[in-house]
C-alpha cells in the first residue's frame, strides 16, 4: 500500500518546478500588460491580465514546497508592471506636449 506521504514526497520537485514556471508566466504576462497599458491597447491589457492570473494560480503550486516567495513575486509583478506602464505613458505624453509647445 502506498502512503500519501510517499506520493507527496515524490511530487514535491514537480510542485516546485510548476511554481517557478508560474512565476515566469506571471512576470512575462505582467510585462506585456504594462507595455499594453503604456501604449493604450486595452485588448492586449486584458489578455495580459488573464495570463497573469493563470500564472499566479500556477505559482500557487509552490506553496506545497514552502515556496511562498514565488507566489509573492507573481502577485507583485502585475501592479508593478502597470505602475511602470502608466508612468512611462505619462512621461511620453509629457515629453510630446513639451515638444509641441516648444517650452
Amino acid at each position: 500500500m502506498i502512503s500519501t506521504l510517499s506520493i507527496w514526497n515524490d511530487l514535491a520537485p514537480l510542485f516546485g518546478f510548476l511554481g517557478a514556471a508560474g512565476v515566469v508566466v506571471a512576470v512575462s504576462a505582467a510585462v506585456a500588460a504594462g507595455v499594453a497599458g503604456a501604449l493604450d491597447h486595452a485588448d492586449a491589457l486584458v489578455g495580459g491580465t488573464g495570463m497573469w492570473v493563470a500564472g499566479v494560480l500556477l505559482s500557487a503550486c509552490a506553496s506545497y514546497v514552502d515556496g511562498w516567495w514565488l507566489i509573492g513575486t507573481a502577485v507583485a509583478a502585475w501592479p508593478a508592471a502597470l505602475l511602470l506602464g502608466v508612468l512611462a505613458r505619462f512621461v511620453v505624453r509629457s515629453a510630446g506636449a513639451w515638444q509641441v509647445t516648444g517650452s
